[in-house]
Formats: C-alpha cells, structure tokens, sequence
C-alpha cells in the first residue's frame, strides 16, 4: 500500500521539479571556482531534497507497515534501494560532519531521478521491449561484433602503412582499430585520407550499416509500440472493455438494424 498523497498529480510534478533541480544543483557543483555562495546553495537544495525523501519514504514505510517494508528491500526491489538512497547519505555526510563531496551529491541526485521513473513506467517499458525483441537483437548485436572484428582486422592491415601519420596513429593495432570501425559501422566516416583497399573496406562498412542498425531500430520500434498498448490496457481496463463491447455489438448486430 502507498501512501494516499502519491496518487495526486501535484505531487508527482513536485517530485520531478525536485529531482530535476537536484540533479542541477550537482551539476553546476562540479564546476571549479563557482564560488563559496553558489557551492553553499546547491548543498542546501540537496539537503532540501534529501528532507524532502526522507518524509516520502517514512510516510510509505508507515502506510504499508515495517514487514511490508523489509521485505522488498532483502529482495533488492530496485525502487525500495532508490526511496533510500535519495536521503540517507546526504544526511550521513551531515551527521557525521563530512566534508562536502560533489562527486557523491552529483551520484545521489542520479538515484533520485530514478525515483520520478515510478509514475512513468520507463523500466517496465524497457523491459517489455527488450525480452519481446531479444531474439532479433542477439542476431543484430552477434552480426555487428562478427563485422567489426573483421573489418577491425583489414583496416589493420590496410592502413598500418599509412604514409599519413594521423591515419596510421588509429591503426596501431586490430584493438586501436576498433573504435574507428565501430564508427564507420554506425554510419560516421570521421576520416577520408585512406588507402585504396582502406576506402573500399569503409565504402562497405557504410553500405553494410543501414541494413545492421535498421532491422534492429524496427524490431524495437514495433516492441515499443505493443509495450505501450498492454500498459494503456492494464491502466485503462474499463475503456477497453467498453471499446471492446462496442465493436462485438457492431460485428454480430443484424442487417436489419443498419
């Protein structure tokens, strides 16, 4: 059981204003020479924020009670470590007197954006895409790795003798040959001054890589697209049945009621 006030759309705006300016106030704390004043501000909004947590996950330890509460957290329910997380080590920091750490504030705020994906759905989405789409991407993703690692290996031997040294420097090895490769296969051609047998592999690469990021792009589009639908129909059951009944009622009514 959640809370009665998490259901209200104010609510959720509140917590993604928050989490969005959270992730803000980390960001520019990264910055060198912000100044004394801003650095204070943004460890002020963070500890706003973290207050803020705190309350949300003591009010939904209390509506679904202390066993409810545990349980899912030694299960490692994702969103339980994220409600915790987004307050217990800025309040850490503060109890124990540590010294202001950007880098740690800048981590925390990631895990609350975290949070707003509760009321969104997005890793449930991902997920639905990703199992009803495995098989198409594992033969995307087992072709691309076949490719590169061959490609990787004649550019190696087509461009190691470079007279170009800016060339040549990519090509070192079939490793440093990779990266290069990887980036003709999306579709990039960031260098030209080739060899003859290097420009003739590229040309290939170019060519072989709308039908490898194709295929799988549309598998993920149409996943995409059935994931959302079974949502919608979860969320909105009483429209479907209704959509539903209408469309029987107009299949079997007879000739006679046109």
């Amino acid at each position: 059981d959640e809370p009665y006030f998490v259901r209200y759309k104010c609510y959720k705006i509140a917590v993604c204003i928050l989490c969005f300016i959270s992730a803000c106030a980390a960001i520019v704390s990264t910055i060198d020479g912000i100044g004394d004043s801003i650095a204070k501000m943004c460890q002020s909004v963070d500890v706003v924020c973290a207050l803020f947590f705190l309350n949300e996950h003591m009010a939904r330890i209390t509506s679904a009670g202390v066993n409810n509460s545990l349980w899912p957290m030694l299960r490692l329910d994702i969103f339980v470590i994220v409600d915790l997380l987004a307050w217990a080590p800025t309040l850490l920091m503060i109890l124990l007197s540590l010294p202001y750490n950007a880098s740690v504030i800048l981590i925390i705020a990631s895990f609350r954006l975290v949070k707003f994906d509760r009321y969104m759905n997005g890793f449930l989405v991902i997920r639905k895409v990703i199992k009803t789409s495995a098989g198409i991407l594992a033969v995307g993703a087992w072709t691309t790795i076949c490719c590169l690692i061959i490609c990787s290996a004649m550019m190696y031997y087509a461009e190691r003798g470079n007279p170009d040294p800016n060339i040549r420097k990519y090509y070192k090895s079939v490793p440093d040959a990779m990266w290069l490769t990887l980036l003709n296969l999306s579709g990039e051609a960031p260098l030209c001054d080739y060899s003859t047998a290097g420009k003739i592999i590229v040309s290939f690469l170019s060519i072989f890589a709308v039908p490898v990021l194709a295929v799988p792009i549309g598998a993920i589009e149409a996943a995409f697209t059935l994931a959302m639908e079974e949502i919608n129909q979860h969320e909105n059951p009483i429209e479907v049945e209704t959509e539903t009944s209408s469309l029987e009622y107009r299949l079997v009514r007879s000739p006679l009621e046109t």
